[in-house]
């Protein structure tokens, strides 16, 4: 192969790999983006799963182990990283300098 050829995989592959990032980034910053309303959970079951909830007015949760879909916790994460980092601004520790 010729170090022409191989020039042009090279930034043929780069040039994929690129993308890659990117789309993965613009993903991910429009999920960031996609937050519920305050006070508003979704949750998914079944018309009797509902039943339950209501008659019950109780709602339980699992272990994050038994979700089918790992973006359920990362999404838990940084609503959770957001609410910390938004309180600890508002109420910096005494004695400690805020570097938030």
């Amino acid at each position: 192969m010729s170090d022409a050829q191989e020039n042009t995989n090279a930034g043929i592959t780069n040039a994929a790999l690129n993308r890659i990032i990117r789309y993965n980034h613009d993903r991910e910053s429009v999920a960031l983006k996609q937050k519920p309303h305050a006070g508003v959970v979704y949750h998914y079951t079944t018309a009797d799963g509902l039943k339950g909830i209501i008659e019950g007015g109780v709602l339980w949760a699992t272990s994050a182990y038994y979700l089918n879909d790992s973006t359920e916790i990362m999404y838990g994460y940084r609503l959770l990283s957001d609410v910390l980092d938004d309180w600890i601004k508002k109420n910096p520790p005494r004695g400690i300098p805020s570097t938030i």
